[in-house]
């Protein structure tokens, strides 16, 4: 290829990058900063909702108050009933219509995800072209060395051993190609295997395999957790999020407590799949301060009964924890307490 025109090649592939860039630069600060104010609506609208749906009930249960043991006004109550119930009605609709609008902007996002791989592809296009043509051009300064050398040694010589002196070139000539058509194979089959190792290549065909057992496995233990939403995640791990009423969502819009069930369901999820790939099952499971963090009560319940002590019948469970309120769920205990800035067993 001729070096100008492999440059210029170079600079429109460095334009297209600069533009990407830009674009990418432009739209997604924008655009995660109303991700983010959507999802925050959402959660005042899911919360202003339980809230309402609360106090309907309470009207639509009760004729008199249970706390003074009043009746409550049939007026009073009736008209409680149809307010609720309007503004029930009204947060329903709005997260339906909050819902259309986050499905927009995660439409945006994942079009900007696409800009990004894109961009990420032509950069390593545009390395590797660049370092191609660094390579033409230092092996052209090679080459007219070369050629200099060998006009100089012609000159030099008589005419009798300028015929071999040609002969001599063109015999190095022929090992070079040669050379170059090994070059040539072994550059395919690096080409090959780049593919193959790729992401998209064979390590996602494998994971595909194994998708329905995982997907499969992660939503028992959703399920096992009173978490009852359906979780799928593909290939390229990207997870979808789906709801009984099959409202989308991401994981980043659940409380810290719903992403702490989530977690923990792929974590036993992993180990299972660890136990089918190797066909090595280990028994021991050592879970760090995994109950002190945003996980609540009700969640440590289900996580202790449904499945920790699932796994606990032929493995050693080692917990680790500050809370002392979970000393009596156990068999054994170690307490260590910091003693002059070391831990101490007490």
């Amino acid at each position: 290829m001729d070096i100008g025109v492999g440059q210029k090649k170079l600079d429109a592939v460095e334009e297209k990058c600069g533009l990407l860039e830009t674009s990418i630069i432009t739209k997604k600060t924008p655009l995660e900063a109303k991700k983010r104010q959507a999802d925050e609506i959402f959660r005042d609208l899911q919360k202003n909702k339980n809230k309402v749906k609360k106090e309907l009930k309470f009207f639509e249960d009760n004729s008199n108050c249970p706390t003074c043991e009043q009746d409550i006004d049939e007026t009073f109550r009736d008209g409680m009933i149809s307010t609720k119930g309007s503004k029930q009605k009204e947060y329903a609709d709005a997260i339906k219509s909050l819902m259309g609008t986050i499905r927009t902007i995660d439409e945006d996002m994942d079009a900007l995800r696409t800009m990004e791989n894109e961009l990420a592809e032509r950069r390593n296009s545009r390395n590797e072209f660049s370092a191609n043509m660094t390579a033409m051009k230092n092996s052209q300064v090679a080459l007219k060395s070369e050629i200099e050398d060998i006009e100089n040694a012609i000159a030099e010589t008589d005419t009798g051993n300028r015929a071999q002196v040609l002969q001599d070139i063109e015999n190095e000539l022929g090992e070079l190609e040669i050379s170059q058509m090994a070059l040539s194979g072994t550059k395919k089959t690096h080409d090959v295997a780049y593919e193959l190792l790729k992401d998209s290549g064979i390590k996602a065909k494998i994971i595909e395999n194994y998708l329905p057992i995982i997907n499969a496995q992660v939503n028992q233990h959703l399920q096992d957790l009173d978490f009852f939403v359906k979780f799928e995640i593909d290939e390229t791990f990207n997870e979808t999020i789906k709801s009984r009423h099959l409202d989308e969502f991401t994981y980043a819009s659940f409380s810290e407590g719903e992403k702490a069930r989530i977690d923990l369901a792929l974590l036993f999820t992993w180990r299972k799949i660890a136990e089918l790939k190797n066909s090595v099952n280990t028994n021991l499971l050592i879970l760090d301060e995994v109950f002190d963090g945003s996980l609540d009560a009700i969640g440590a319940d289900e996580v202790m009964g449904k499945l920790l002590f699932k796994q606990s019948e032929d493995t050693n469970v080692f917990v680790i924890s500050h809370k002392v309120d979970l000393i009596d769920r156990f068999d054994n205990t170690l307490k260590f307490e910091k003693v002059r800035g070391f831990s101490s067993k007490g």
